[in-house]
């Protein structure tokens, strides 16, 4: 049996020699490759990398916005350099029933606030002209008090009649009621 494995192991040796030595000889038959020359030329050379991994930044910052809403448009890429007060991004409101309610709210509170205005002025109005009206009143009385002194005197010296004196005294009453 041995014998038998030694035998086959030669021949598999030998078949593999014969192979190996027909395979040299067909690649030195071949025609040699002629390499061509090229000048040199200067380019940039732009070299590109994949790689996989995490980056952890120095610094970072959570940003939140003031008002809740939708990101419209950004106005920077991520890894930019920011500074303080820059415009980040643009945000479009999205009304919830709570900001409506509050805003309906509010309509109906200016409106409120503006009748009560516009009755407040009317009334200021009304004291303004009820002042004039005094005013006008005292002035009046002060004349039909200088009148009736006037025509006191007259009467007096006898040159107004006694029904002119009457009506004179009528109309000094009539605006001391008046005022």
């Amino acid at each position: 049996m041995k014998k038998g494995c030694l035998i086959s192991a030669v021949v598999v040796l030998v078949i593999l020699s014969i192979g190996l030595g027909y395979y040299f000889y067909q690649q030195s038959k071949k025609d040699p490759v002629v390499s061509e020359f090229e000048s040199p030329e200067y380019h940039d050379v732009i070299k590109k990398t994949v790689a996989t991994g995490s980056i952890v930044p120095r610094k970072e910052v959570q940003i939140k916005p003031q008002i809740s809403g939708i990101v419209d448009e950004l106005y920077v890429e991520a890894g930019d350099l920011v500074t303080k007060g820059q415009q980040l991004a643009r945000i479009k409101l999205v009304p919830s029933p709570v900001n409506i309610n509050n805003a309906e709210s509010g309509v109906e509170l200016a409106r409120i606030r503006y009748r009560d205005a516009e009755r407040e002025l009317q009334r200021q109005k009304k004291i303004f002209d009820s002042n004039l009206d005094v005013a006008v009143a005292k002035s009046n009385y002060d004349n039909a008090v200088k009148e009736a002194d006037r025509y006191e005197e007259l009467y007096a010296e006898g040159v107004v009649s006694e029904q002119e004196h009457n009506r004179i005294q009528l109309d000094l009453q009539v605006s001391d009621e008046a005022s």
